[in-house]
């Protein structure tokens, strides 16, 4: 959304249609940027479709005061440069995967937003009932689990790694599915889940 802001160099006069408009989009949007130069808008621009294509899409604004779209702009502009996401792991991975799985014998499958975004509650619930996996999720994970899912075992404590660590403790493998764990699972650096061999 590219919004047409009251001029910047009379907003301290707070004219009609003026307003914070960074601050009531900030809410309902992906991304919010309030441009103050000209310079800035090429980039600007090409960051916003980048944000806005890359999952989870969502809705993106751009606040531009009127009196910045008459000012000249003399910055090279380039095609957004687009993030892949479709992109799969080589079949070695997958082997190795598998091969760690198939040794394990206390697997936990610990999932996140990618996988709510991947449409992928179908495959891991599959994999779960398989293995014989518990299903953690991290931290704000879409539902994507049936409901009242025998192997479902809820959510992990929001901002206490040590908490969801000891939740994990009596897994031997760990598989995470569309999680970021080393923000709030593993923050800290070495063996995760103590001395492991």
């Amino acid at each position: 959304v590219y919004v047409g802001a009251a001029s910047a160099r009379g907003a301290h006069t707070e004219p009609a249609l003026g307003g914070d408009l960074v601050a009531m989009a900030a809410p309902v949007a992906r991304w919010v940027w309030g441009v103050k130069t000209a310079a800035e808008i090429p980039v600007v621009v090409a960051r916003a479709f980048k944000v806005a294509l890359t999952p989870p899409m969502g809705p993106v604004v751009i606040a531009v005061p009127n009196d910045l779209m008459d000012d000249i702009c003399d910055v090279e502009v380039f095609a957004p440069s687009l993030v892949r996401t479709d992109v799969g792991p080589s079949p070695q991975t997958v082997q190795d995967v598998v091969e760690l799985v198939r040794s394990a014998h206390r697997p936990a499958l610990l999932i996140g937003d990618g996988v709510g975004g991947a449409e992928g509650g179908r495959a891991v619930t599959r994999l779960a009932d398989l293995i014989g996996a518990p299903i953690y999720s991290s931290y704000v994970t879409k539902a994507v689990l049936p409901d009242c899912h025998e192997l479902d075992a809820g959510e992990l404590p929001l901002f206490d790694a040590a908490g969801a660590r000891a939740r994990l403790a009596d897994n031997d493998l760990v598989v995470a599915i569309g999680a970021v764990v080393t923000r709030s699972v593993f923050p800290v650096t070495g063996p995760p889940l103590g001395d492991v061999d």
